[in-house]
This record gives structure tokens, sequence and C-alpha cells, in this order.
């Protein structure tokens, strides 16, 4: 039978905060006065032509970095890259680039999928301890 000691761990609680504000800082921590529309930092960087969207893929590998310590799928981080190369390069055209930072949300896209699927390894290697 196995114990709790063989369940995957879950993302400490201090790495979920730190994510978490991550995502807050750089894609929702302002709104467009009379609307609900949020963007954070990284719609402001990437003002700053080519410059800016590369520190923004640098900071949106973070989630990245944090699934590959942790021991996550492939598929996952591929998916997450994916994300970030979209980012990155729709980011460069002037303009629609722009518009386009503040609309995709790379780094809350990355994070919310990472928690999602911590949860879900999380409750499956659960499940798996409940049916032996």
């Amino acid at each position: 039978m196995k114990t709790n000691d063989s369940l995957p761990p879950k993302l400490p609680p201090s790495t979920r905060r730190r994510l978490e504000r991550l995502s807050r800082v750089m894609d929702t921590r302002f709104a467009l006065p009379g609307t609900d529309f949020r963007f954070g930092l990284d719609a402001v960087i990437g003002l700053f032509p080519v410059v800016g969207d590369s520190a923004s893929a640098g900071l949106s590998s973070y989630p990245v970095w944090i699934a590959h310590q942790h021991g996550f799928s492939l598929f996952l981080k591929l998916r997450m890259i994916g994300r970030i190369l979209i980012d990155l390069f729709v980011g460069m055209i002037p303009g629609i680039g722009d518009m386009f930072d503040a609309w995709y949300k790379c780094i809350r896209r990355n994070v919310e999928d990472l928690l999602h699927e911590d949860n879900k390894r999380v409750q499956a290697a659960e499940d798996e301890v409940f049916l032996e």
C-alpha cells in the first residue's frame, strides 16, 4: 500500500505565491479606467522594441523553469514555451505587438496551466492511494 510519502510533492506555497505575484505584476497589475480590461508590465516594457520583448520572454521563462525543477511533463513545458515564443515574436510587431501583449497575457496563462497541472497531479496521486 502506498503512503503519503509516495505522493508527488505539491508546489510549495512560497513558490505558488511567487508565480501568482509574477503573473499579477506582468499581466494584470493595472486597469484601464472605465473598463474591465487589465494589463501589466509585460505590455509596458513591450513598448521598447526588441529589448522589452526579450526581457519579457526572459521573465516568462520562470514558470517553465519551476515546471522543470518540479518534474512536470514535457508536454506542459513545451506548451508553455510555445506561448512564450508566440508572445515574443508577435510582440515584436510594432503597434500590433503591443496590443497583443496586453491581450494575450502569456505569463498568466502559463502560471494558471502550471498550477492546474499541479493540482491535478496531486489529486490523481491521492485518488490512487485511496483506491489501493
